[in-house]
């Protein structure tokens, strides 16, 4: 009654084919979706994606730290908690406590804001 079409080799090459482009496709976007993922250095505050890097001061004393956010300009109110959540990130890290004693801190007036050039920079020491 019904008429078999009959298997061609062709049609499961071109499958195979199509299978080996996609899959390599796949790989590249997954992989790539990853890495963005892994940069925890830059958050949008505001709107606006900060740069921020936290780094000790002293080998000796790892709680003094201080904090640098790139192109603060763009927004000091984003700026300022983009540098105090690389703080607090740090000092969890290294000392398990989010406690910090400012130095030149976040919570200042914007004219009293340590800035160089376009950048914000924080300092501070970890409490235990």
């Amino acid at each position: 009654m019904f008429a078999q079409l009959p298997s061609t080799t062709s049609s499961k090459s071109t499958k195979l084919r199509s299978a080996a482009l996609i899959v390599p496709v796949c790989l590249v976007v997954a992989v790539s979706g990853c890495e963005r993922m892994g940069k925890k250095d830059e958050l949008s505050f505001n709107g606006i994606n900060f740069r921020s890097k936290a780094k000790m001061v002293d080998k000796k004393d790892r709680s003094h730290f201080t904090v640098n956010v790139d192109k603060a300009t763009q927004s000091i109110e984003g700026a300022r908690e983009a540098g105090r959540h690389a703080a607090v990130t740090y000092c969890i890290e290294n000392y398990g406590s989010s406690s910090i004693d400012w130095v030149h801190g976040p919570d200042v007036e914007p004219e009293n804001l340590r800035m160089i050039e376009d950048d914000l920079y924080l300092e501070g020491v970890c409490k235990e």
